[in-house]
């Protein structure tokens, strides 16, 4: 026990320790109601409209329930927490990452989640990998989104297969400009492949089928241009980010609806530096995040769905059909595994068959 922990317990236990002896802190006495000085965590993430849901949702309900722990925000770069640990100068004790980060080569950078603390139980080990050393905190994905008024016969698709179906579903489909739309797996659920016999992903018939929509395929501008041609009925359907479609039919009032079976899901996760300076308070953090309480809170803000499979529970029942969380029976999980060994390969043969569209 610290000099500085026994003068506070001092003053709140005058006649305990009247003899100037310091005594252990009773057990209401705990670290989370027991900050003597300031304790200032810098969370990392990508800004925007999801900075306002995650301070919102998670960080300010952080600081109300922990008075003395100040949560300043930063922008999120994965070469900056590189150099940050190498140079052990590391100030981000918890930072929001994709897919794409968290795993065998990047273990050296970060610390082991402390499951002890953080419910790792309940965040989906059976879909998300983990590795370990970072947990699921959110859940976003595209899906088919279509126009209404320009589906035949009032017709709508039910997966990829009818995405590709130019016969039942005449019309432009648009898909997004980047491997990390999984543009590719929109191609092989399109053709056939069952989601669980998906990976290694079959790049040669990816393509293949994707060239067999010939003139009827769009590359979207941008990801908010993929929801915007369909609402337009540029296109009759599209590929596009579950946000985007929520936005142009919520928000823009346009005749779009989601397809929700075969979405594919792409969850945000949660890492903690290696070398932090504030390791205990960084996995307080990370557990009331991703907790039952408190994962859904974000989603008041943003349509990005929990990790933790009790916490959908917490979400507003308007709210509900709009998360990707509430169709996981139905949706398409990534394999983190193989990407981490093949990401440079589908990029590069992305980049390449993209250049043959233009």
């Amino acid at each position: 026990m610290t000099k500085l922990m026994c003068l506070v317990a001092r003053k709140l236990m005058r006649s305990a320790l009247a003899l100037g002896v310091c005594l252990p802190l009773a057990p209401w006495f705990s670290s989370s109601q027991a900050v003597a000085e300031d304790v200032t965590l810098t969370f990392a993430s990508f800004g925007g409209a999801l900075q306002k849901a995650e301070e919102a949702g998670w960080l300010q309900p952080f600081m109300e329930a922990n008075p003395g722990v100040k949560v300043i925000y930063d922008s999120v770069d994965y070469a900056k927490m590189k150099a940050m640990v190498e140079a052990n100068n590391v100030v981000w004790d918890v930072a929001v990452v994709a897919n794409d980060f968290g795993m065998a080569a990047d273990e050296p950078l970060l610390e082991k989640i402390d499951c002890s603390v953080v419910p790792c139980d309940q965040l989906q080990p059976e879909n998300y990998v983990t590795t370990g050393y970072r947990v699921p905190c959110c859940t976003s994905g595209l899906a088919i989104g279509y126009n209404t008024t320009k589906m035949p016969d009032g017709k709508a698709p039910q997966g990829w297969v009818d995405f590709f179906d130019v016969s039942a579903f005449p019309g432009k489909r648009v898909v997004m400009m980047d491997a990390s739309s999984y543009v590719f797996e929109q191609a092989l659920l399109g053709d056939g492949i069952a989601p669980k016999e998906l990976y290694p992903l079959d790049l040669d018939r990816a393509v293949k089928k994707l060239n067999s929509l010939g003139d009827d395929l769009v590359i979207a501008p941008s990801y908010q241009g993929c929801a915007e041609l369909i609402a337009t009925g540029e296109v009759v359907m599209g590929g596009c980010w579950t946000g985007r479609l929520n936005g142009v039919k919520y928000d823009g009032g346009a005749p779009v609806e989601l397809q929700w079976n075969q979405g594919i899901v792409s969850p945000g996760y949660l890492v903690v530096p290696k070398g932090t300076k504030n390791k205990e308070w960084a996995m307080k953090l990370v557990a009331f995040i991703t907790s039952t309480e408190h994962n859904a809170g974000y989603s008041k803000y943003i349509d990005y769905g929990p990790a933790n499979v009790n916490a959908l529970e917490m979400v507003e029942p308007d709210k509900k059909d709009r998360l990707q969380s509430s169709y996981l029976d139905k949706s398409v999980f990534l394999d983190d595994l193989w990407y981490d060994k093949n990401r440079a390969d589908v990029n590069k043969r992305f980049t390449e068959w993209l250049a043959g569209m233009q």
